[in-house]
């Protein structure tokens, strides 16, 4: 698995298990993200910025998407975000996040890292 940027859009929620993004994770978890601290879709960004901390756990799970790509799992202290591999136009490996939840679900997925703190130039 290679490394990357996260990068966290505006995106879109086109229903259950289907969109990405902020507005993906606000429209999906909106009934359960006050109880975690998240008031409003404009704290959403801060949410997933808890969990995507250095050291948090990196998972991959058998599930392949229509693209080809395989979602990652980053398991942190404050929750798990749902993260897909990409490539930009360049051909560079990032990470778009899809979504975010406080519960740790047991999705049978394998460990295979941690999250690194970004290289300083």
């Amino acid at each position: 698995m290679e490394g990357g940027e996260v990068f966290l859009r505006v995106g879109k929620h086109v229903g259950f298990g289907k969109g990405f993004g902020v507005n993906h994770i606000w429209e999906g978890h909106k009934h359960e993200l006050p109880a975690w601290g998240c008031k409003s879709i404009d704290e959403v960004p801060a949410f997933v910025a808890a969990i995507l901390t250095q050291g948090a756990q990196v998972l991959c799970e058998g599930y392949q998407t229509r693209d080809g790509y395989r979602l990652t799992i980053v398991r942190g202290a404050r929750g798990c975000a749902i993260l897909s591999p990409q490539l930009d136009k360049e051909g560079v490996n990032f990470y778009s996040v899809v979504t975010a939840y406080k519960s740790h679900r047991n999705r049978g997925a394998m460990n295979v890292g941690t999250l690194k703190a970004k290289k300083a130039p």
